[in-house]
This record gives C-alpha cells, sequence and structure tokens, in this order.
C-alpha cells in the first residue's frame, strides 16, 4: 500500500504573507490491487496573498526529517490603521500601504491565573509567535495578552478563535484554549495613538507687553481637526499649517474642520497682550475620522502666564 501524507514545515517570519497550495495525498500503492495512502491531517489554513511565492521544482522523494513538538501556536500581526496617506483607510482594520508596523510591543502567553508563561515582542512587521509544546498543551484556558504603550487604543476590536479581546488595564487578553495540534490566528490587531496637543511652557512677562504664544499639534490619523477657544484673553487665533510663519487668522469660538494627514504637524499662534494679574490661555482640539465618529474626547492645552520682570 502507499504511504500516508506526510508533514509539509513552512518556515516564515510570522507575518510573511504569500499564497500556496498544499498538496498532502497519500502515495499510491505500488503494486496493482494496493491501497493508496491516506491524505495528511490538516492543522491549519489561512488565505494569504502577496505575490512572492514561486514554485518550488522538487526531482522526487527523498528521506529526512525534522522533529519538533506540535503544541499549541499562536501568532499575529500588530499594525498603525491610522490611515497614513488616505484617510478612507484609518480605522477599518486592515493594514494598507504607507500604515507603519508596531515593532517591539510586548506579547505575552498567561495561564488561567494570568501569569506569564511565556513572552515575545513583536518583529520588525509587527508580527509575532508564541508556542506551547505538545506536553503542556492539554486543553487547559489561555489567554493571550497585548501589553499596550500609554496614548494606544484599538481601531477595531477582533477577536481571536472567535472570542472577542477584553481590556484589562494597560493590557488587551483574548482568551484561548491550548490544544496539541492547533493554531490560533493569526490576530490582525490595528492601534491608533492619541494625536499629540502641547501648549508652550508658562512664561513670566512685563505688563504691557506682547507675546504670541505656540501650540503644537501631531496629528497620528487621517482625518479632521477642530480648534475651540475659551472667553478671556485670546481675540484671535493663527492657524499655521506647515509651522513655517505662514499663518491665516481665525477670530470665532470653533474653526471649521480642517483636514490632517497621519504624521502633519500644525502650528497654532495666539498673540496676546499682558495684564497686570496672572492669565491661563487654554485652546482645545478635537480629533474626528469621517464616517468612523469621535476616536478620542476633546484635548485641551493650557499655558499659565504670569507678570513678572
Amino acid at each position: 500500500g502507499g504511504g500516508g501524507g506526510g508533514t509539509l514545515w513552512l518556515d516564515l517570519p510570522p507575518a510573511s504573507t504569500i499564497p500556496m497550495t498544499l498538496l498532502t495525498a497519500g502515495g499510491v500503492g505500488g503494486k496493482p490491487g494496493g491501497g493508496a495512502g491516506a491524505p495528511a491531517r490538516l492543522l491549519s489554513a489561512i488565505t494569504l496573498d502577496d505575490g512572492r511565492f514561486s514554485v518550488l521544482a522538487v526531482a522526487g522523494p527523498g528521506s529526512g526529517f525534522r522533529c519538533q513538538p506540535a503544541g499549541h501556536w499562536v501568532t499575529g500581526r500588530l499594525f498603525e490603521d491610522n490611515g497614513q496617506g488616505q484617510t478612507v483607510n484609518a480605522f477599518n482594520g486592515r493594514r494598507d500601504h504607507g500604515e507603519a508596523a508596531l515593532a517591539g510591543w510586548t506579547v505575552s502567553l498567561l495561564d488561567a491565573q494570568g501569569q506569564p508563561l511565556q513572552h515575545t515582542r513583536s518583529d520588525g512587521q509587527g508580527g509575532f509567535l508564541l508556542r506551547l509544546d505538545e506536553a503542556r498543551s492539554h486543553g487547559q484556558p489561555l489567554s493571550l495578552q497585548v501589553d499596550v504603550p500609554a496614548g494606544w487604543r484599538q481601531s477595531v476590536a477582533t477577536s481571536l478563535d472567535g472570542r472577542p479581546g477584553q481590556q484589562q488595564g494597560a493590557s488587551w487578553r483574548w482568551p484561548m484554549q491550548a490544544n496539541p495540534d492547533q493554531h490560533s490566528g493569526p490576530l490582525m490587531q490595528g492601534w491608533v495613538k492619541r494625536p499629540g496637543w502641547q501648549a508652550p511652557a508658562d512664561q513670566s512677562l512685563s505688563p504691557g507687553s506682547t507675546a504670541v504664544l505656540t501650540f503644537h499639534y501631531q496629528a497620528t490619523v487621517s482625518g479632521e481637526v477642530q480648534l475651540s477657544r475659551q472667553a478671556g484673553p485670546v481675540h484671535s487665533v493663527l492657524l499655521d499649517r506647515q509651522c513655517t510663519g505662514d499663518s491665516e487668522q481665525w477670530q470665532a469660538d470653533s474653526s471649521p474642520w480642517w483636514p490632517v494627514t497621519a504624521g502633519e504637524a500644525l502650528c497654532v499662534r495666539v498673540p496676546i497682550t499682558v495684564g497686570n494679574r496672572p492669565e491661563t490661555v487654554s485652546l482645545q482640539m478635537q480629533t474626528r475620522v469621517p464616517g468612523q465618529g469621535l476616536p478620542w474626547s476633546p484635548q485641551r492645552a493650557s499655558v499659565h502666564l504670569r507678570p513678572g520682570p
């Protein structure tokens, strides 16, 4: 009888995407009436596309083996889902052209008590791979945990093996179950960073003098921003789109919605005449992605002015 289908071992970085067809049929019987070997068992099937795969010609069967415990493994990719260069691609849960991979994030496997079993860091393509050997994969509950740096949040909530993730403080966890010869994922999780909105340092200025205060906005997602000001010492605001000193004046309480691209920096300049008592200048910036709602609440930045020499 023909031999059963064997093992195909494909060793690639966890974030690689290539199209492939895997043939795992058993061998044909060597004599008339001999039985054909059974096909190999399919352990994981993932649809991938990239166009970099080439067919490898094999002259014939060759002996050899590679042995590794066949436990439970989990893979995924972390990326910045900010619509870099094209607003429509923000918050869509896919890594589109121009959106950066998130390297160096800590990813861990936790046991049922939340204790770490192993951890890794996402690679240069945002990919990660964690694996429990066969002896340690016996149906027990586990969690995949991603430690999220301050200021970052999910763009679109995702599930792992059909189970949604849950936020745990500064981390996100996805429940799973460890079984031999099983794969969880790939978890394709997009993240977006809170935009930067910073006031200048507090200052002491001579009473009666005039100063121009510069606020800085750093766009981390493609979308729109709106500036608003409080009543008080601010009578006009100058928007400098490229931070070059070439400004347009705005005097209403709220500005129009201005389009911004992820990575873009804006400067907002505020002319102010210093009085005889302390003053606080506050400006509020609000960011939105059209069609996606408001990713964050309005951000306020303030500078305190004190009369002095």
